[in-house]
């Protein structure tokens, strides 16, 4: 699968060239037949570029030192090695592509540099580790990742490094004690960033129910939405989270399914599987709280079929959006029964059967929201967390302040890199916009002293859009040191090469998988 980006010379101060460079993954690294196979298929596409995936899931695919090679690779082999003699014979550069990043496996377990070194892990406000995503604002990881690339650079004639994915995976990692601490020392109340209690002001989205009849409001947001809403049936009881409430979005949301489940008192908790539902929304968002759950209590995977009355029993609903009418008679029987159910944002889909209705004590759909809110205690309860209240302008400072915080860690660590790569060239792949880089806490408009080239990631679907990110850049930095990835569109080629004579296309092509 190909994509096109355009370049001008990786070598600042020789006459410009055009770089036709192929990517590389390490899939096609794990044997001298692989290399040369790679290198072949190059020479007839008259390719003179190789950016090499030397250093994924953290696995190196050298002789490391500072990490285990990765398994895959024939005993005895030195992949890098064999890459860079046999690409200089035929005039290829080598440019070794690094994840910085996320250095455990792709399926979420720590792989071998966080198994060494698990408190390097990132943390979220509520504690829990990214099993397999750096924390770049600690000293001893950016000193591996110095380690890393001084080991290349010394030990093998590569012509370049290339860092991905160097950035925070989103906004709600990097709450580890040691960064919370730096930043509060300006006796910054870290409550304001944990948010533990309500009220709390946050971003949330949601597809509500509304029109309460029998349930009891303990919480609402200021729209007036009610928030977090508990019926008795029956003999039992039906707590609603009447948003897309996600693991860990803050403390005060962790704490209030905690008290939920100790308010609720059962032995056995169940996380009911809709396939009406993750037909449609897919299975990530089941997932995300199925594994929330069995963090917290065991749970079981449960489904109408098995679906029996429990008493002792707690049926959480994540995101459940479609029930069919057999689900809901089960369900009305569990609670009538004294078991309880928990729902994560509003079955709207399913309010068409009135028994739903009166188990949850609501009665109609509301309105879809997004957008930051404050979230307001009602009634004193068990379930609810209160605290001091903090003004808007409070919370929204001390956000604004750590987001930057953050950001500044990543910059530190690109700062250090290209400190032990004086004479090397260094590009980084980065979020196309400054809106975009925001997300993932990746200020690279901050880089240019230390990168020779950002290269972002424009794989934009409308020319007009391309248009845009050319402007912001030209504004802001210039288009010199910009390398744009592009997708496969030719009148996206055109369009960069009339703004920059200093782009040149080159085309990548993925191999291996």
């Amino acid at each position: 699968m190909g994509t096109l980006i355009l370049l001008g010379t990786l070598e600042p101060e020789q006459p410009q060239l055009e770089i036709r460079g192929v990517w590389v993954e390490s899939s096609s690294l794990i044997s001298q037949a692989k290399i040369d196979e790679t290198l072949n298929r190059m020479d007839r596409g008259h390719f003179n570029v190789v950016n090499a995936l030397v250093f994924e899931q953290g696995y190196s695919s050298w002789n490391s030192q500072l990490t285990e090679m990765s398994p895959d690779i024939e005993s005895g082999f030195d992949p890098l090695q064999y890459l860079t003699e046999e690409a200089h014979k035929r005039g290829i550069q080598v440019h070794t592509w690094l994840i910085v990043g996320p250095v455990g496996l792709w399926d979420g377990e720590k792989g071998p540099v966080l198994t060494n070194h698990p408190e390097w892990a990132l943390q979220n406000s509520c504690g829990g580790t990214f099993k397999n995503w750096l924390d770049l604002s600690q000293d001893e990881v950016r000193h591996f990742w110095c380690d890393i690339v001084s080991e290349i650079v010394q030990n093998y004639s590569v012509d370049g490094i290339h860092l991905d994915y160097i950035r925070y995976p989103g906004k709600k990692w990097g709450y580890n004690s040691q960064s919370l601490n730096r930043y509060t020392e300006a006796h910054i109340d870290q409550n304001l960033l944990l948010k533990p209690t309500l009220p709390l002001y946050n971003l949330f989205e949601g597809n509500p129910l509304a029109e309460v009849t029998t349930a009891d409001v303990l919480a609402e947001f200021d729209n007036k939405v009610p928030a977090v809403v508990l019926n008795q049936y029956g003999q039992g009881d039906v707590l609603l989270f009447n948003w897309y409430m996600t693991p860990c979005e803050t403390q005060a949301a962790q704490e209030m399914v905690e008290r939920a489940f100790e308010f609720l008192d059962k032995e056995r908790t169940y996380v009911y599987y809709a396939p009406e539902t993750v037909d449609i929304y897919g299975w990530d968002p089941f997932h995300s709280i199925w594994t929330w759950m069995n963090n917290m209590n065991e749970s079981y995977w449960l489904e109408a079929e098995w679906f029996e009355p429990d008493p002792d029993g707690v049926v959480v609903f994540p995101y459940t959006y479609y029930l069919n009418e057999e689900a809901v008679l089960k369900l009305e029987k569990h609670v009538k029964a004294g078991g309880a159910a928990i729902f994560l944002d509003g079955p709207v889909f399913a309010m068409k059967f009135p028994e739903l209705r009166d188990i949850i004590g609501m009665n109609a759909v509301g309105d879809y929201f997004w957008g930051t809110y404050t979230l307001t205690p009602v009634k004193e309860h068990d379930i609810i967390p209160r605290g001091e209240e903090y003004s808007i302008t409070q919370v929204k400072r001390t956000e604004k302040g750590y987001d930057q915080f953050r950001k500044d860690q990543v910059t530190e660590t690109v700062k250090q890199i290209r400190t032990c790569l004086p004479d090397t060239v260094l590009t980084a792949a980065v979020f196309h916009n400054k809106q975009s880089a925001d997300y993932v806490l990746q200020d690279w408009y901050s880089w240019m002293d230390y990168l020779d080239y950002a290269m972002p990631m424009a794989y934009v679907s409308e020319l007009e859009e391309l248009e845009e990110d050319l402007n912001e850049w030209e504004r802001a930095l210039g288009l010199d040191q910009i390398l744009p990835g592009l997708s496969v569109v030719l009148e996206e080629i055109k369009l960069c090469k009339k703004r920059s004579q200093r782009c040149h296309i080159v085309q990548f092509r993925k191999h291996g998988r």
